[in-house]
């Protein structure tokens, strides 16, 4: 165990019994229970590192073989992909049946992913109590801070993470790891530090001063732990000895701040006594405080005049619904045709419709031309995240995102999306989250998505759409407006949704010029009956121009 972590720390909640947890933060391992599972090959490790590492979501075969081998894979990568892939799988669904689907390790065309509950890998538990421990200690409140990051660090079980794992992929995640976990260790001493708990801090401190010779930060943490348990002399033998490194190694002297702390030492500064120490609870809380996020509810306004498209939105919701068990993944459903045909409201509509099902709130954003960053961003804020403690970057604001929608079930509703790019970050991981994207494009690479193509109204929809818009405008001002000839006799309405080619949009508009042309015609005509010709009234070429003009462009 690292000097300085307790023993009596909080538990955070249980996977269920039977449920596979993973390790990263040492060696890379899975366990079921009580029971290692086999470890495999360090190039299986590596499969299944680079797997955890992308927080559950489908990774493109490709990128998985640069994870394993680097750019000098051999042409043999992908069959050998293949076989770890098998042994993986076998390993953490052993009961599977043969033909079964799996539930764990999903493969979607040339993508492979493993679902993880949130409490399933160290990492992550790693990074949600120092979230918290910072809280924790940003309210003031020290000594649950305290209890915060020694549960953030127990997880690691040794210094370096990804052990066993070979090649450089893994030797720069290793680097960054490190880095957390370092800084994590240094926050925990000044925590210490502030409680009065001087000789812990020093403890904590001291195994890794050796080795970081030039970190200011750390050896003054040392240093104020030393001279608070006593041991001046030591405290100022190792600034003698911090100095000779950087001007030896760097050519820099020590730093103002470290400097002033050597001289208050030196002048027995009172200010730099210890804080009274206070007296650590017996008995700590059972269980981790849960932050409670935000429910956002950003669904625009359902449309009260949704006419038609039975089929699509009955499509939409099963979709959308199908999912009975919370490990199985939700889909990421694409609604995608030309402009104008209503494929936005549709979405909406058949979103309120299952917004039952997403009880932690569904989000909503109109793409168009913004960068994710900038979704991602917003979405962030919109959960919870203060905006000075929202991430900088597209990749840190995506890692963010999916800790924060994991274990949970949005809805993610994305309008207006241009391409594959713009979406990717902008998944959740979790599988009971689901997406419901719109676009012009069919998407086809988008990893897992299930798509509906939205055609135009047929005749029927479009006479039943165009008779809600119109409702209470007089059919003479419908029958005045010009309209294409045709030699069998059709109603006004007919002949103008036959006009609007079966566009929503060209309908209302449509709809509004009827409107417009019974205020022209005024009380008079709307009372009086038509002539029977005006309904059947042929239009000459010019006319139909101009009626097709503005419906044309709209749609």
């Amino acid at each position: 165990m690292t000097p300085g972590i307790a023993t009596d720390l909080r538990v955070l909640p249980p996977a269920s019994e039977g449920a596979v947890r993973y390790r990263l933060l040492g060696q890379v391992r899975a366990q079921r229970g009580a029971e290692l599972l086999p470890p495999g090959t360090p190039k299986q490790q590596a499969l299944l590192a680079a797997l955890l590492l992308r927080g559950g979501e489908q990774v493109e075969r490709a990128d998985l073989v640069r994870a394993v081998w680097g750019e000098s894979a051999p042409d043999s990568a992908a069959g050998l992909l293949a076989t770890y892939i098998a042994r993986l799988r076998k390993a953490i669904e052993p009961d599977r049946a043969r033909r079964a689907a799996p539930r764990l390790l999903i493969t979607r065309g040339t993508t492979y992913g493993l679902h993880l509950r949130r409490d399933a890998l160290d990492l992550w538990r790693f990074e949600d109590a120092v979230a918290q421990a910072r809280r924790e200690r940003r309210a003031g409140r020290t000594a649950d801070a305290r209890c915060g990051y020694e549960q953030a660090l127990v997880q690691w079980r040794g210094e370096q993470a990804l052990g066993g794992v070979p090649g450089r992929h893994a030797a720069d995640v290793r680097r960054r790891l490190s880095a957390l976990r370092l800084d994590a260790l240094l926050e925990h001493a000044e925590v210490l530090l502030d409680l009065g708990e001087h000789a812990e801090a020093a403890e904590l401190t001291a195994p890794l001063a050796p080795a970081r010779p030039h970190d200011e930060r750390l050896q003054g943490l040392l240093m104020l732990a030393l001279y608070r348990s006593g041991r001046t002399p030591e405290a100022l033998a190792l600034f003698r000895g911090i100095r000779r490194a950087l001007v030896h190694d760097l050519g820099v002297e020590p730093g103002p701040r470290l400097t002033r702390l050597h001289d208050r030492m030196l002048r027995a500064d009172p200010a730099l006594a210890a804080p009274r120490q206070q007296p650590r609870p017996a008995a700590p809380p059972v269980a981790t405080p849960v932050l409670r996020l935000p429910a956002p509810a950003q669904l625009p306004r359902d449309s009260a005049d949704f006419t038609g498209r039975e089929t699509e939105v009955r499509e939409l919701r099963e979709l959308l619904r199908r999912p009975e068990s919370p490990s199985t993944p939700c889909p990421t459903v694409v609604v995608y045709g030309a402009a104008g045909l209503g494929k936005s409201t549709l979405a909406v509509h058949v979103a309120h419709q299952v917004r039952d099902r997403f009880p932690d709130g569904q989000l909503y954003a109109v793409l168009g031309g913004r960068s994710p960053a900038e979704v991602l961003g917003r979405f962030l804020e919109d959960l919870g995240v203060p905006p000075h403690e929202v991430p900088d970057g597209l990749e840190r604001r995506a890692v963010r995102f999916r800790t924060l929608t994991a274990e949970r079930r949005l809805l993610v509703l994305l309008d207006d999306a241009r391409d594959i790019d713009q979406l990717r970050e902008l998944l959740p991981a979790a599988p009971g989250c689901a997406v419901l994207v719109t676009s012009r494009a069919a998407l086809r690479e988008l990893p897992g998505r299930v798509a509906l193509r939205v055609g135009p109204l047929d005749t029927a929809q479009s006479v039943r759409l165009l008779r809600r818009f119109a409702s209470g405008v007089p059919l003479p001002a419908v029958a005045a407006l010009p309209l294409p000839s045709r030699p069998d006799p059709v109603s006004a309405l007919d002949r103008l949704a036959d006009s609007c080619a079966g566009h929503p949009l060209a309908l209302r508009l449509a709809a509004a010029r009827a409107a417009d042309e019974a205020a022209r015609l005024g009380e008079s005509a709307a009372v009086a009956a038509p002539h029977p010709a005006m309904a059947a009234r042929p239009v000459g070429s010019d006319g139909r121009r101009a009626a097709r003009t503005p419906i044309a462009s709209a749609g």
